[in-house]
């Protein structure tokens, strides 16, 4: 049985010190995309309506990030990176790069957790993570229709959830990076995401 970890939204809290993109924590998870919550047999079909608001790095800021992040990884962690997330979404890609950078390689190490990094001595890990901690969070509108089918002969409640995660610096600083693309279905009670499923599909993200 598969389940996700739900975290809640935080917006930007800014202090100035000079040390603190060091030490922090990185929370992966899901957050809840749309109060709707409906229920599926196998074979049916609901659309659900998303909108939501949250503060979160934009999709070109995180591509321009992207780019410079190379800078800080080996020959052999870029191939690898490439290799199995160069489809991932903006959460996925930076978690998986997160790992690879706090954890020698282990790139799933944060994969639905929370987990403390300390970068502090290793010239490329506080080059990588003061660079995620310069990153700008901005309000952005999430919009999208999520089409859910129910793949269990049970009735099943379901809602969407997206791709969600916070690096938690300790000023407070917090940078959220979230996938608008293929969200994901589950009961918004056992957070089960067995018995239904959600079409890939793409939310829109704007700023507001």
């Amino acid at each position: 049985m598969a389940h996700i970890q739900v975290i809640e939204y935080f917006t930007e809290r800014s202090l100035t010190e000079d040390t603190a993109y060091k030490q922090g924590t990185i929370t992966d998870g899901y957050g809840k995309a749309s109060g709707v919550v409906v229920e599926v047999t196998k074979g049916a079909e609901v659309d659900i309506n998303v909108d939501f608001e949250i503060v979160t790095v934009s999709e070109d800021k995180f591509a321009e990030w992207k780019t410079r992040a190379y800078d800080y990884l080996s020959t052999e962690q870029r191939l690898y990176l490439e290799e199995h997330h160069k489809a991932s979404g903006s959460a996925r890609w930076c978690l998986a790069t997160l790992g690879a950078v706090n954890t020698s390689g282990n790139y799933d190490h944060y994969l639905n957790r929370t987990d403390s990094f300390n970068a502090e001595g290793v010239s490329e890990r506080e080059g990588f993570m003061k660079s995620i901690y310069d990153l700008e969070v901005t309000k952005h509108r999430v919009t999208g229709n999520v089409k859910v089918t129910g793949v269990s002969n049970i009735p099943s409640r379901a809602s969407v959830f997206i791709h969600l995660l916070k690096i938690t610096f300790s000023d407070g600083k917090v940078i959220t990076v979230i996938d608008s693309n293929n969200p994901v279905s589950a009961d918004p009670d056992t957070l089960d995401t067995s018995k239904s499923q959600a079409l890939p599909t793409k939310l829109n993200q704007v700023p507001v």
